[in-house]
């Protein structure tokens, strides 16, 4: 039960777990579906594999080699790079160099 008056919130507000509870409960943001599925239904993971396997088609896409491309990811990619937490599956380099070039 949430309280209905400001002094009902400030009286509540001053016990130190109680302030943790509501202020924390407040900034937790649900991640969307549609983000949860990224990894399955993402375009990244359908069309990134197969132009991997058609060069021509790779250069076309991203404007570079797969090779000039693999070599920018490797000297970037400790930039850019995320820790894996529990919550959450960071997006790799690849992919972030991916979606910025395309």
């Amino acid at each position: 039960m949430l309280p209905t008056s400001a002094v009902q919130l400030h009286i509540l507000l001053e016990n130190p777990v109680l302030r943790h509870y509501f202020l924390k409960k407040k900034k937790r943001q649900a991640v969307h579906n549609m983000n949860k599925c990224r990894s399955k239904f993402g375009e990244f993971h359908h069309v990134y594999k197969n132009l991997r396997e058609h060069p021509d088609r790779f250069f076309k896409f991203l404007r570079m080699s797969i090779a000039t491309f693999d070599f920018l990811v490797n000297r970037i990619k400790g930039r850019i790079s995320k820790k894996k937490t529990n919550f959450k599956e960071p997006i790799s380099a690849t992919e972030r160099t991916y979606v910025t070039l395309r």
